[in-house]
């Protein structure tokens, strides 16, 4: 059986959407479910999720309080019963063939066991053309080979990207997004989702995974449409926790990432390479606005950093906190799932309010 986890809070619409194309796949309802694992909201999801249960019985529905995106991941999983696990956001929109993708990607026989999926986007007006360019240059310069830190390195790299053609591949730097799907052993493996970044956890799994050298098998020929927030009432404000939590995530994976002089030469050639794969005059128009995003998500980042240096007292109190020791993947206690005990929403809630307290 295939599992998929639906993310959401307080997008009621959205997701009305995102599950009529979960519940449009062609299957018996005994070969997949769709566990939609609602964070707190309060605009009556609930009566949304409920209703389209009562027709679909492979539809089910699991509340927790506002804890969070690795939380309700952790949340999902615990409730999935499916040998493969799947995670969608509320705001994309699944192909008819979505569930049969995975299974054939994730079969025995393929050795694959993580697959993720080339995301466009859903509709025409300006956010989601902004949006979506911002997020392509991002993929793009995560599909591209990272150089060594000479000169002729980046230029090499440079000359590779601008050469560049999609196609199925393991050599990649994407994080384990775009509806990713995972056969559920590899959570046995590397663990659940890390809720004290509170976002950018799917980066940070990825990480994980490639420690593990378990490879995330990118596969652009399936495709997830995406609806984007609005530009400036939403998307300025994610791009700017996005910068804070990239910062969270250096910290913890001090190794990782590339020198800026590296990410200017790679973003220069994914310029040119989404001129090509995407239009130019698409690109034209949305540049300034590139560049407003990328603005905001360098304002959080630096935020990160300064945050560190002024407020010690936040990482006293999470040690302060309390900890408890990792759940099973496989239906054990796992946070917000079967048997979440009170010492466990203590330890998260605790976490929750030190964050709180010191923004």
């Amino acid at each position: 059986m295939v599992s998929v986890v639906v993310l959401t809070r307080n997008r009621r619409e959205l997701l009305r959407r995102c599950l009529l194309t979960l519940t449009a796949q062609g299957l018996r309802a005994a070969e997949y479910e769709v566990v939609v694992v609602d964070d707190g909201s309060e605009d009556g999801t609930r009566d949304t999720v409920q209703e389209l249960a009562g027709r679909h019985a492979n539809l089910r529905y699991a509340p927790q309080p506002h804890l969070g995106i690795p939380a309700a991941r952790n949340r999902g999983l615990a409730q999935a019963r499916g040998s493969m696990v799947a995670f969608v956001a509320d705001d994309y929109e699944l192909a008819p063939d979505y569930v049969r993708t995975i299974r054939c990607l994730l079969a025995d026989e393929t050795g694959n066991q993580v697959v993720r999926f080339k995301v466009v986007r859903a509709g025409v007006g300006f956010s989601d053309r902004v949006g979506h360019s911002y997020y392509r240059l991002s993929t793009l310069r995560r599909l591209l080979p990272r150089g060594g830190g000479t000169r002729a390195g980046f230029l090499k790299r440079f000359r590779a990207v601008v050469r560049w053609r999609e196609e199925a591949t393991t050599d990649h730097h994407l994080e384990a997004a775009g509806g990713a799907a995972y056969r559920r052993e590899v959570f046995a493996a590397v663990g659940t989702f890390d809720e004290s970044l509170l976002r950018g956890e799917d980066s940070d799994f990825a990480a994980r995974l490639r420690q593990h050298n378990i490879p995330v098998l990118y596969f652009p020929f399936h495709h997830i449409r995406r609806h984007y927030e609005p530009f400036f009432r939403e998307g300025l404000a994610k791009s700017y926790r996005a910068g804070l939590y990239r910062y969270q995530f250096r910290r913890k994976h001090s190794a990782g990432g590339e020198a800026e002089l590296g990410r200017l030469f790679v973003m220069s050639a994914a310029l040119v390479q989404s001129a090509r794969t995407g239009g130019v005059l698409d690109l034209i128009f949305s540049y300034p606005w590139l560049l407003l995003l990328e603005a905001f998500n360098k304002l959080g980042f630096l935020a990160g950093v300064v945050g560190e240096l002024i407020r010690p007292r936040a990482r006293a109190g999470r040690q302060a906190c309390p900890t408890t020791a990792p759940s099973s993947a496989a239906g054990g206690t796992s946070p917000g799932g079967p048997g979440f005990s009170t010492s466990d929403r203590d330890v998260l809630l605790c976490r929750r309010s030190t964050e709180e307290e010191v923004s």
